[in-house]
Parts: structure tokens; sequence; C-alpha cells
């Protein structure tokens, strides 16, 4: 594995360090050892007149290529298979350039790579996407859900945010006075782009262009002219980079029979007091037992692990046939407001 500073990059290939430069007993091998599998998917897709179609597919190839770094300090084996870029992109289909798939193309496409992995032997993928289209996104989401089972796990980082780690290193200022919006190529993606891939960015045709809030006439949505402004960009990618890492980390470490077992204790105690409340609002402030489930309930909703259980069940982690009422958005939340209403009243 070659390291990579963060920064300007030269001579920088998508398939370098990836499965594509791995004999297929290599390949066999790290499946055979645990390793993880790092999926990196975008899109080829039209970035203003002042970028080529590459961003969305090489920000994702080259932050795995981080990300593989900071899980080997970790102790963790990682491979990356090569970049998925063929996507959806509904809003910019229309300009040339743009190869924008049909969703169910993507998904199968997707779920094809994903089962391969899978046939070949490896357990956990961490799918890292550049391109923020809403049904691109669902569809990495579908697909993932659809071949995760009980021995494969496909993970999309990108719903990983709410995923606790406790060494957490919080981002470095950003700029506050941009303008929005700004989606897609204009300041805060040039910034990125002028960082890692500096031949990419046409500098002086994009110090020309005035903020768009739409997308049309020139294929970007934001304030490419001040791209130069946004601050701390490599810092911010290689804090995001630390925590994913981390996220993974936890990820591969954790107990699922304790899991499943907690939640299921906790379903019990979510059960028994909403049974007990709407027999007798009254019931849970004078049972000592209700009182003490209360305690419980209260401790692991607002102690953090209700948010790593609910994390893993987003991700499909959990079995299909739980039952997990408890970690419901709402559930648990409406009910502890209730009790504590009645408690006042």
């Amino acid at each position: 594995m070659s390291t990579i500073p963060y920064g300007p990059q030269t001579n920088f290939s998508i398939f370098e360090d990836t499965m594509a430069e791995m004999t297929w007993q290599e390949v066999e091998a790290a499946a055979r050892r645990g390793a993880a599998v790092l999926l990196p998917v975008g899109i080829v897709e039209a970035h203003g007149p002042h970028m080529d179609l590459t961003p969305d597919f090489y920000i994702s190839a080259i932050y795995c290529r981080y990300l593989r770094q900071e899980l080997c300090t970790l102790g963790c084996e990682a491979i990356i298979a090569p970049t998925v870029y063929w996507g959806v992109s509904e809003a910019l289909a229309k300009y040339p350039g743009t190869f924008s798939v049909r969703p169910e193309t993507m998904r199968r496409l997707l779920c094809d790579v994903l089962d391969s992995l899978a046939r070949w032997g490896f357990r956990n993928v961490f799918i890292f996407n550049a391109h923020g289209d809403p049904v691109h996104m669902d569809t990495i989401r579908e697909a993932a859900g659809i071949s995760s089972r009980d021995d494969f796990r496909a993970f999309c980082l990108f719903d990983l945010e709410s995923f606790p780690v406790e060494d957490e290193v919080p981002l470095p200022p950003m700029r506050e006075d941009g303008y929005q919006p700004d989606y897609h190529a204009g300041a805060v993606e040039t910034s990125q782009v002028n960082a890692f891939f500096p031949e990419k960015v046409r500098r002086e045709l994009a110090r020309t262009l005035p903020p768009s809030a739409t997308f049309d006439p020139l294929a970007y949505c934001g304030d490419p002219e001040n791209f130069e402004s946004e601050i701390n960009v490599a810092e911010i990618c290689s804090v995001d980079v630390r925590n994913d890492a981390r996220r993974i980390r936890k990820l591969l470490s954790c107990d699922l029979t304790g899991i499943i077992s907690r939640v299921q204790r906790m379903e019990g105690i979510f059960d028994a007091l909403s049974d007990a409340f709407s027999r007798n609002p009254d019931s849970v402030k004078t049972d000592p037992g209700l009182q003490e489930q209360l305690r419980v309930l209260c401790a692991y909703y607002d102690g953090g692990q209700w948010m790593a259980d609910y994390a893993c069940d987003e991700q499909g982690m959990l079995p299909r046939d739980l039952k997990r009422g408890v970690l419901s958005e709402d559930g648990v939340y409406n009910l502890l407001c209730d009790i504590e209403q009645a408690a006042r009243e």
C-alpha cells in the first residue's frame, strides 16, 4: 500500500492501490483474513464550465485511499474495490457528458458488485459516495439493503454520521459567509477539487463565474468564483477520514449478539411501560418496579447507547424479524414525554 499525502496529487489513478491491481489469489487471501472492503461510488457528470467530468468519482477514490491508510493505523485491514462511476443525475442529465443511468440499472449493478464480494468471502463493505443526487443516494441504500444478510453487510458511510464514537474529532472551522445554495461545482466543491486535483480546475475561468441558485444555465449551483475563500479544505477531509475510520473500527468490533440481547431487553421494558401507562397513567409514578424500568430506559435513551443501536439497525445489521419498536425514532421519546407530562399533572 502506497501512502499519499493530504493535498495536491500527481499522476493519480483511480485504480492504484485497488483490487484491480491485485491478483485473484491476493483478493482471495484478503477475504480469508477478514479484510473489509471500501467501495468508492461517484458519477461521470458535468461540473460547470470550469471543471471536467471527473470530480465525484475522483474525490470518492481518493477518500477511500485516505480511509484505507487511516484504518491501517488502527489495525484494521481494508482493500479498495474499483470505483463505480455509473450513477443517477436527474438534475444534470441534459448536459452532454453526464452519464445518468436509470435507478434500477444502478441498483442492479451495485447489487451485482456486492454479491460478487460476498461470493468471494468478504463480510463487510463500506460504501463511500461523493455524488449528492437524492435518487442516486437512495439507490445506494436500496442496493446495500438488498445485498445485506446475516453473513454479509454493506454499510453506507453517508448514513453513519449518527453512529457515535468515543474519540470523535470535531471539524475545524469552515467558512461561514459563503453564498447559498452551494450544492454543485460551487465554491465548496471547486475548492475540494482544487485542493487535491488542481489540474482539473480552470481557475481563471472559475473566478469569472457569478453565483447561481440553480443548475442552469452552466451546470453549476453555487459560487465558484469564490472557491479560494474556502478554508481548511484538506484538514476537514482528514478529520472526516479519521472519524469514519473509527466508526468502521467500532462497527467491525460490534458484538451483534450483545446488541440483539440489549435491544430485546429494552424492547421488553418499553412494552411493559407502554402497556402500564396506557392502562393507568398514574401507575408509573406509584409502582417502584415501573419506576426502576423507567430509570433503565431513560439511561439507555439519553446515554448514547440507543443512538448506537439505532445506527446499527439503520445499516441493516439486526435480524429483520427482531422486534424493535424501542428503536423507532419517536417511540421512546413520545413515551417518556407522556410519562413526564402525567407526572406533572
